[in-house]
């Protein structure tokens, strides 16, 4: 809601948004004033996830518009056929990973290539003049964190940008985080080593990063062979200074194509755990974000328009597709070092490692769609 002066040049604005100041300064940009003339009254946000924090909110600036020309108070509610068309979209990237291995197997070298567009750059353009042409968002993820690799170079390949792009729940692990985890499979089953102890490894010089990948083996009961048909796949994921590491335990018909993961254990160190009950909820919040995108959220644009316009093409994961899920915390002493992000990125990888260890076949591409599923059977 905007109520826009009768001289155009000051506003009040009622909104939820996680970037209270850049409301601000996005909403004196588009009536061509001063910050000092905007008075942001924070509203509860409900859910953000990324999408609430961009330098200029459309539908903000669809109610200082219309509050502008009409002079009275607006409320701008968009459709959910507004919100998904001409909303924002987690990137399109492609990734290359090439590693090297010592006489014993050792990873040694590793090179991880990001051809993705900038999202700072769409998001916010004062800000990514201060980027120094680094993008954070968009190659979040790929860096090295906890894994003792002692040749390690992460590359962004700036690609052109051809859709609304924003940050997105998990920024950008969510993909990154995917062809890191099923790469390091591919290596274990090339070298003959048990994918967590390969992990455990590499996180040598990362105590709470073992402590995750330990108890997360413990929860699921890792070295237990599955019923016939069952598998199990592994993925750790840090974001920032916390540590998790999660366990899909999934099925596959492979006439269809459908994947279904029965269980999923999460094991995370977030240091000091302040809400224990919340945090509890925001890692389960994490898991299903995480399943439902893997497995069946998919935007598709073409001729320039979004084709999806509502839950009858655009499905999310429901109660029914729901697997047992168990989470715990490592206590590590630690002071708290966040879990708004956390185990998300363990998901895509930790269900391809399962298909894989099912069929033999790597799921290369999100989303883990039948279709797809199917494709890489196939090939």
């Amino acid at each position: 809601t905007t109520r826009v002066s009768d001289t155009g040049d000051a506003a009040e604005i009622w909104v939820g948004s996680q970037t209270q100041s850049l409301t601000i300064l996005g909403a004196a940009q588009a009536l061509g004033t001063t910050p000092d003339r905007i008075t942001l009254h924070p509203l509860y946000l409900g859910g953000g996830f990324g999408r609430r924090s961009f330098l200029r909110q459309r539908y903000v600036d669809d109610a200082l518009f219309l509050s502008k020309a009409v002079k009275k108070p607006v409320k701008v509610i968009w459709t959910r056929e507004d919100d998904l068309r001409y909303g924002t979209f987690r990137p399109a990237a492609a990734q290359h990973l090439r590693a090297a291995l010592d006489a014993e197997g050792r990873i040694i070298g590793w090179h991880h290539r990001v051809a993705v567009p900038s999202v700072i750059a769409f998001m916010n353009a004062i800000r990514w003049k201060q980027a120094g042409g680094k993008d954070i968002i968009s190659m979040n993820g790929a860096d090295s964190r906890m894994y003792d690799v002692p040749n390690f170079l992460a590359e962004h390949v700036m690609t052109e940008r051809r859709a609304r792009i924003c940050a997105w729940r998990g920024v950008a692990t969510s993909y990154t985080r995917f062809a890191v985890e099923a790469f390091l499979d591919e290596i274990a089953t090339a070298t003959g080593r048990d994918p967590l102890d390969l992990r455990l490894d590499l996180c040598r010089k990362a105590p709470r990063a073992q402590a995750v990948l330990r108890r997360v083996a413990e929860m699921a009961d890792w070295h237990t062979p599955r019923p016939d048909g069952r598998a199990l796949g592994l993925a750790f994921s840090a974001y920032k200074a916390s540590a998790s590491a999660g366990i899909a335990e999934v099925s596959l018909d492979r006439d269809s194509g459908q994947i279904r993961v029965h269980r999923y254990w999460l094991a995370g160190d977030a240091g000091l755990v302040i809400a224990p009950r919340n945090a509890r909820a925001q890692l389960e919040g994490n898991i299903v974000y995480g399943l439902s995108s893997s497995l069946m959220e998919r935007v598709t644009i073409r001729g320039g328009e979004v084709e999806q316009s509502n839950f009858h093409d655009y499905p999310l994961l429901r109660m029914a597709d729901l697997p047992e899920i168990a989470v715990d915390f490592v206590d590590s002493g630690a002071p708290p070092t966040g879990l708004g992000e956390l185990g998300l990125a363990t998901v895509p990888g930790a269900i391809a490692n399962a298909v894989a260890r099912l069929t033999g076949k790597r799921l290369r591409r999100l989303t883990f769609t039948p279709e797809a599923v199917r494709a890489a059977l196939e090939a």
